[in-house]
């Protein structure tokens, strides 16, 4: 993996856990302790032009500091 381009491991890392965030919210994964499912996570503008947020670790996350399993994640709860 590390012979691949710094974006393109970036870019496929964020997909996967785009992934993960959808299969777990679809009920088809029913653990995910991802930056993506986290009450934490504070997503990058849409236009792409800013960074993510850890509101727990009160710092910026760089596509590389995304995390697949979390050991401080809670759930983003949904409320309805």
């Amino acid at each position: 993996m590390s012979t691949l381009p710094r974006r393109q491991r970036e870019g496929l890392l964020q997909g996967l856990l785009e992934l993960i965030a959808a299969l777990n919210r679809a009920g088809v994964i029913t653990v995910a302790r991802t930056c993506l499912t986290c009450r934490f996570f504070e997503p990058a503008a849409p236009s792409g032009s800013g960074v993510h947020r850890c509101r727990l670790l009160e710092k910026p996350l760089a596509a590389e500091d995304l995390r697949v399993d979390c050991p401080d994640h809670e759930p983003h709860v949904v409320e309805t």
